[in-house]
């Protein structure tokens, strides 16, 4: 059942992003919650709980708040303190189908007392960018929305040097990006399909997500097309298992179709 949903969902976010632009539409009043305190907000999309549970919200990754001696990005304090206002009265938490990520942090929407997304605010003003995680995609259609209108608006995150793609022949850093080049190389393996951007990136395709997209989407990801990715970029140079079936340094596991998009 939970397949069905994930597979429903991936295939109505692809006619979604190929076809419409979002509309300003509110997230639904969430069922199933629990009211929770928060003692401690790290960033703009991870908590800490009075009862010790750390918390990474569903749906959004802001920018990042600067650590061993590294800058803030850009809207990183921002995004932090507005988070701090929105949770200060309480919230009530609603688990993701997925309730914990590979760091032992519960993955959770968090919703205000009124019944409004913390995420959904988040994203309407500007301070992340939303992130598509199957299965996890109960609020995804609503986030698009807030996301869009961020970005139609310059607002926030979308007026900063985070929103402008780096080409993927300039790549010098992994971690959350956006990422631009050319489709240089496509293949089929066993672990889904394999995309090349300017023969630098390596760019896997999950078997959900592309036997959701039809073949006209696949033949528009044909070698010479124009695409921009966002997600989060591995450095295989810092890890202990570098080889992979390209050789290539950076990679990118592709999930979603709001992750890819086709430029003119």
């Amino acid at each position: 059942m939970l397949l069905m949903i994930v597979k429903k969902a991936l295939l109505m976010s692809a006619f979604f992003i190929a076809c419409h632009p979002a509309q300003a539409e509110r997230c639904p009043e969430p069922a199933a919650t629990q009211r929770v305190t928060v003692s401690h907000v790290f960033d703009g999309d991870t908590v800490a709980l009075k009862d010790g549970r750390r918390v990474r919200l569903i749906g959004i990754n802001t920018p990042e708040v600067g650590r061993q001696g590294q800058p803030d990005q850009p809207y990183a304090v921002k995004a932090r303190q507005r988070l701090q206002q929105l949770v200060r009265q309480g919230v009530l938490l609603q688990y993701g189908y997925d309730r914990k990520d590979r760091y032992g942090r519960v993955l959770a929407n968090l919703y205000r007392p009124d019944g409004r997304s913390v995420v959904e605010i988040l994203l309407r003003e500007g301070l992340g960018f939303m992130v598509a995680i199957p299965p996890n995609l109960r609020l995804h259609s609503c986030l698009l929305a807030a996301e869009q209108d961020a970005r139609t608006a310059v607002r926030g995150v979308w007026d900063s040097r985070l929103a402008r793609p780096v080409a993927a022949a300039a790549l010098r850093r992994g971690g959350y990006q956006r990422v631009s080049g050319q489709v240089s190389g496509l293949s089929k393996g066993s672990k889904g399909w394999f995309l090349v951007l300017d023969g630098q990136l390596t760019i896997r395709l999950s078997p959900e997500l592309a036997s959701s997209l039809s073949d006209k989407w696949r033949q528009r990801l044909s070698r010479g097309r124009k695409i921009v990715v966002s997600g989060w970029i591995i450095d295989r140079n810092h890890r202990k298992s570098s080889s992979s079936r390209s050789g290539k340094r950076w990679f990118l596991n592709l999930s979603h179709p709001s992750q890819l998009e086709l430029q003119p």
